[in-house]
């Protein structure tokens, strides 16, 4: 959604004005995440699988809003600019990075998009990448069933790295 995306929003925004709430940037934003959790319970479900983190979401006036036209161009501008090989470069070779998601994430491309994040860290000789996909994880890892694994296991890693 990238290129497109920013285009739309600029658009929108210059149309619309900044600060206007953009239901259709939102829909083309997020609205297409619940097509691989049916039947749906909630708009929402594509965060976790643990239906009361669901609710809790829903249920704080902080989150689930729509956000602002400016807000959809910067978004974009950002994940072209941060998906760049060259940003991937500017990385310190010695920096350890560890990388987890919910294999059934659509941010992240249900894993796809997390396993190229890490291979290009590989690519540009970052030499302590780890990876760590959660089989049938959502978005929302320090929210889902398995959070006290997911926690055990950054905290593993961080103890690891910590010499």
């Amino acid at each position: 959604m990238g290129a497109i995306g920013r285009k739309v929003a600029t658009i929108e925004m210059k149309l619309r004005g900044a600060k206007t709430k953009s239901p259709m940037l939102n829909f083309l934003s997020f609205g297409n995440f619940n097509s691989n959790f049916k039947p749906n319970r909630t708009k929402f479900d594509w965060l976790s699988s643990d239906n009361n983190q669901v609710d809790k979401y829903i249920a704080d006036p902080l989150c689930g809003f729509i956000c602002t036209t400016s807000f959809y161009r910067e978004l974009f501008s950002g994940v072209l600019e941060v998906n760049k090989l060259e940003e991937y470069k500017k990385t310190p070779k010695n920096l350890p990075i560890y990388i987890f998601s919910g294999d059934r994430d659509p941010v992240g491309d249900m894993g796809k998009g997390v396993k190229e994040v890490y291979e290009n860290y590989k690519k540009c000789g970052v030499k302590d990448v780890t990876l760590r996909l959660y089989e049938n994880g959502r978005h929302e890892m320090f929210h889902e069933v398995n959070k006290d694994e997911v926690f055990k296991d950054l905290i593993s890693w961080l103890d690891a790295h910590n010499k």
